[in-house]
């Protein structure tokens, strides 16, 4: 055994800074391999691996995660129940007394205008009445009413009834439907005054 040895160690003594660095430099090969060979820890710092700030997230957390991922309930808005009693329709308002209608044409003769007055009498007049007459009259531009003669008259039953009359007249400006009114017969029940409406 000292026999083989002995070269080397006459070697190391003739050369001790060469064997050093040679031994030296074996050394370090042995390190660098046993680093690399050696199992690398995770969640180390550029490991690459996720973050305990990622795991808590995915994993559930604490309450803080939990707020933040699940969402906000919103309150729908509530619509009260419409009550179907005492929200029905109001009753349809009674027709008027009185409600009278006009028709404005050309007349036979040249120049001349035809008025036809038609009016109702709803339920206003006395139930013991049988008649009513109305009086009708044209108005000129600056408002003066001039009446016809011929009365627009009717039968009256339970206090209702219609009449219908027709005027012919020539004038030299334009003239427009003037008010109606009359009276019921015989207890002279007062009806109108109204406008008559175009038709």
């Amino acid at each position: 055994m000292l026999e083989r040895v002995s070269p080397w160690l006459a070697a190391v003594r003739r050369r001790p800074w060469t064997m050093l660095c040679a031994v030296g430099l074996a050394l370090l090969m042995v390190g660098l391999v046993a680093h690399a060979a050696a199992p690398r820890g995770r969640g180390g710092p550029g490991s690459g691996g996720p973050s305990s700030a990622a795991l808590g997230s995915s994993a559930g957390g604490g309450p803080g995660a939990a707020a933040a991922t699940s969402p906000t309930p919103h309150a729908s808005p509530s619509v009260a129940p419409t009550s179907g009693k005492g929200g029905g329709s109001a009753a349809p308002a009674p027709p008027p007394p009185l409600r009278c209608s006009v028709h404005v044409g050309e007349g036979d003769k040249d120049d001349s205008v035809e008025m036809e007055l038609t009016c109702i009498v709803n339920q206003s007049a006395a139930q013991s009445d049988t008649s009513f007459t109305l009086h009708f009259g044209i108005l000129d531009p600056i408002g003066h009413l001039h009446p016809f003669s011929q009365a627009c008259a009717g039968k009256l039953r339970k206090g209702s009834g219609s009449c219908s009359q027709t005027y012919t007249f020539i004038l030299p400006y334009a003239a427009n439907p003037g008010p109606v009114s009359g009276q019921s017969l015989p207890s002279h029940h007062a009806l109108g005054p109204v406008t008559p409406v175009n038709r």
